[in-house]
């Protein structure tokens, strides 16, 4: 990859993208924090805005973004039906970026809103996390996220 995209992005209770804008609620945290261990996160949505410079604007990007934990492994963010129609965790989303060049103005970099929600992520114990966003399979964005228990601050 010979350009690094722009991206901005955190963590809320709730979004959603529409007319190129998200709008959320619950955002900005960092700290989840739980009576008991292990526990069931029924909820978390990573919001992202993707700045995509003009001269990139046709090429196929491929995104992905993984929650990984205080050693580098990865946690299921989410379950997906086996072939026997069991769940079975989902550690990582892949999505397609491609920005057709003939919807922007000559010369403008394009901003693209992207809500993704995740449910029933479980924990474990307290504990240290990071969000990993890769463009092409190199990651160019983290975020850290703490899971602490009742009485921590």
């Amino acid at each position: 990859m010979d350009f690094e995209l722009d991206i901005d992005f955190f963590l809320a209770d709730s979004a959603q993208a529409s007319n190129g804008k998200i709008h959320a609620l619950g955002l900005g945290w960092n700290v989840l924090q739980s009576q008991q261990f292990p526990f069931m996160q029924p909820s978390i949505t990573v919001c992202m805005l993707i700045h995509v410079p003009y001269t990139h604007t046709d090429d196929e990007q491929v995104i992905s973004i993984e929650l990984q934990d205080a050693d580098g492994q990865l946690t299921p963010i989410g379950w997906v039906p086996s072939e026997t129609g069991e769940q079975q965790p989902m550690t990582q989303v892949q999505m397609n970026l491609a920005i057709d060049r003939n919807t922007v103005g000559f010369g403008d970099d394009q901003t693209v809103p992207f809500v993704l929600q995740f449910g029933n992520i479980p924990f474990n114990a307290p504990g240290n996390f990071t969000w990993v966003i890769s463009v092409n399979g190199v990651p160019v964005k983290r975020k850290g996220m703490r899971v602490i228990g009742a009485f921590e601050q």
